[in-house]
């Protein structure tokens, strides 16, 4: 079926929250937790904090920026058309967005973003297994919608983090 505004809505939104995912992982007071030993720690390994900062900070102002306006219509170089022609390829309507949605959704990303909206001062904690599963569901996502721009640097960001973790 052919992709809508309303799939481009959908999409943006996945997009955002990638995005947001990854600029609270940089905050000094990020966290996973382990339930079963009750240890908490960093997102991201002390001895990467200040570069990651600084790849996110770059990585907001080029590659979330371009991605994120491209997902509202606002790019000149990549027209709306364009967007709807690639989220009709990729599987982002109807029945098929709805169900990557809800996969998404029960991996965790309400309990996820709850925590990650509130930035990299926003400190918080993420159970390790809820982050993880979230994460890798996420990569399908952000597989899919590579032909977007600025969502291959989003993407790649995303995965470093995940190898990062152990």
């Amino acid at each position: 079926m052919p992709a809508s505004p309303e799939d481009m809505v959908a999409v943006h939104d996945v997009v955002l929250d990638a995005t947001l995912l990854l600029d609270w992982s940089g905050g000094g007071d990020a966290s996973l937790l382990d339930e079963e030993t009750e240890e908490q720690t960093p997102v991201v390994a002390s001895s990467l904090a200040d570069s990651y900062r600084a790849a996110i900070e770059q990585a907001r102002e080029q590659a979330f920026t371009l991605a994120l306006t491209t997902l509202r219509g606002e790019n000149s170089g990549f027209p709306p058309a364009a967007v709807l022609a690639l989220l009709e390829m990729a599987g982002w309507t109807d029945a098929l967005r709805d169900f990557k949605l809800q996969v998404l959704e029960h991996n965790g990303r309400s309990e996820v973003m709850d925590v990650a909206r509130g930035g990299q001062t926003g400190g918080g904690r993420i159970r390790r297994k809820v982050f993880k599963g979230f994460i890798g569901a996420l990569n399908a996502a952000l597989d899919s919608l590579s032909g977007l721009p600025g969502v291959g640097v989003i993407k790649e960001l995303k995965d470093f983090l995940e190898g990062s973790l152990g």
